[in-house]
C-alpha cells in the first residue's frame, strides 16, 4: 500500500512520539531527545493513576468501573 505523501510527516510524528512513551513507560533507558540515552524507572502504578485533583477523570481499570462522578460509562 502506497502512504500519500501528506501523511509521511504525520506518520513519522507518530512513530517518534510511539516510541518516547514506550521508552518512558517500559525503561530502563529513553532518548533525552537529543539522541543521548538517559536512565529513567518504569512508569509505576502510583504515577500512571495518579490524578491532579480529587475525583477527576482518569484511567481505571474496567472491573474499577467508572469514576465517582460519571454518569455514563
Amino acid at each position: 500500500m502506497v502512504t500519500p505523501p501528506r501523511l509521511v510527516p504525520l506518520l513519522e510524528q507518530f512513530d517518534f512520539a510511539r516510541e518516547r512513551l514506550t521508552g518512558r513507560l517500559a525503561g530502563p533507558l529513553m532518548d533525552s531527545g537529543n539522541g543521548v540515552g538517559i536512565g529513567v524507572t518504569p512508569l509505576g502504578d502510583d504515577e500512571y493513576f495518579w490524578e491532579p485533583v480529587p475525583g477527576c477523570w482518569s484511567v481505571r481499570r474496567r472491573e474499577a468501573g467508572p469514576g465517582p462522578r460519571a454518569t455514563v460509562l
